[in-house]
């Protein structure tokens, strides 16, 4: 994460983020979205989406970003599904209003 850093925000001079907002979704419940939106179609799920070990891989990499670099993580499940579009909205305008 430091040679991105130093690439991105010294190098290349991005600008650095304020804050971040790490929206989690377990694999298992995105997986079950993109089964009922492709209508039970599994080819139609692109290289990423089939990958469940891909995914799983990228939600750690994300969790370790957001425990190290003191992300704002909101559980967008509820284990089983996704929570509402509503319920996510407050808990994301109660974090920017901090």
């Amino acid at each position: 994460m430091e040679w991105l850093f130093e690439f991105e925000f010294k190098l290349m001079s991005i600008p650095a983020p304020d804050k971040v907002i790490y929206l989690k979704v377990d694999p298992a419940v995105s997986q079950r979205l993109m089964t009922k939106r492709y209508q039970g179609d599994e080819s139609k799920k692109d290289i990423h989406e089939s990958n469940l070990a891909y995914l799983e891989k990228s939600r750690q990499a994300a969790q370790y970003c957001a425990d190290k670099l003191g992300w704002e993580t909101i559980q967008c499940d509820d284990g089983e599904n996704m929570r509402s579009i509503e319920q996510i909205h407050e808990d994301v305008l109660s974090f920017v209003k901090k």
